[in-house]
């Protein structure tokens, strides 16, 4: 009755036993796919960081670009400035040169010999040039005829002068604003590529943390299969104990039925051999071999 009682314990243990592999076995599975889908995610992490990195790359380079054309634009700008200003300060000279005539003064020798000067740069008449200082020398009542046509044509040669430095002005004007606003849309546009930048760099960080923490929850999901896998392997060895421990129980049983078995016949032989067997001291003796009782005399009577 005992060993019926563990053998029924045990075949309820070895169900157990099997319900707990296949429990184990379908969290194995389950874990794996987890992991499989934290293997895609990283691998998709990855990819985003090296898109990102990318972007990046090309980022920066453009901000490189920016940087070489708004050199290149500053250069240019300063050119047109400085251009300009030279412009201004012609147009300033040529104006104090024609303020001199307004005078009813003679000018001095160092007002003169400007005015020549300029009339020299101007590509004028040598005549015109050679008879400038002494005109300008003599108060404009002291000139004769002559001397007022030098100065008139000094006059027409500045204020001709005058009118092409201010339209060099102004032609420079315009191209000085230009070039002015071409700078600051420079600085705009490679401000806005560094901008772009930034975020691309800022973009391409949160990718990489992003990627370490898909990777840190792959290995750590990576780890729950391989002790899912090891409790699998438990779960595998005590079922097979557990089943093995059934037919152990069965092997016994037989072998103590067979014992018993054993045992009975033993016990049917002896008692058979007991009612075989007469008493010690009371075996049937045929009378006529029976000894006959005597004492010493006659035994020894006899003998004779």
């Amino acid at each position: 009755r005992a060993l019926a009682d563990a053998h029924a314990a045990a075949e309820v243990q070895a169900a157990a036993s099997r319900e707990a592999s296949e429990a184990a076995r379908a969290q194995e599975a389950e874990a794996k796919v987890v992991a499989e889908r934290a293997q895609e995610v990283a691998s998709a992490a990855g990819a985003e960081v090296k898109a990102k990195a990318e972007a990046l790359a090309i980022a920066e380079t453009k901000v490189r670009e920016e940087q070489t054309w708004k050199k290149s634009i500053e250069l240019e700008a300063q050119r047109v400035l400085e251009a300009h200003t030279e412009r201004e300060t012609r147009k300033a000279e040529i104006e104090a040169l024609v303020a001199f005539f307004d005078g009813a003064a003679a000018l001095s020798v160092e007002a003169a010999e400007s005015i020549a000067t300029f009339l020299t740069a101007k590509r004028a008449e040598k005549t015109l040039v050679a008879a400038v200082p002494a005109a300008l020398a003599l108060v404009p009542d002291a000139r004769s005829q002559f001397d007022n046509l030098v100065v008139d044509s000094a006059k027409t040669a500045l204020h001709d002068a005058l009118v092409e430095a201010q339209a060099a002005l102004d032609a420079g004007a315009e191209a000085a604003k230009y070039a002015e606003a071409e700078s600051l849309g420079a600085w705009a546009v490679l401000d806005c590529a560094r901008d772009r930048a930034t975020a691309a760099d800022a973009t391409l960080s949160a990718a990489k943390a992003a990627l370490v923490d898909a990777q840190s929850v792959q290995e750590a999901l990576v780890a729950a299969v391989a002790a899912a896998t090891e409790r699998l392997q438990v779960a595998l060895v005590q079922q097979t104990l557990a089943e093995d421990k059934p037919s152990g129980i069965t092997k016994a049983q037989q072998a103590l039925e067979r014992l018993v078995q054993g045992e009975a016949v033993v016990d049917q032989a002896s008692a058979a051999q007991t009612v075989s067997t007469p008493p010690a001291g009371k075996a049937n003796v045929d009378p006529l071999f029976a000894p006959v009782p005597m004492d010493l005399d006659t035994a020894a009577t006899a003998g004779a």
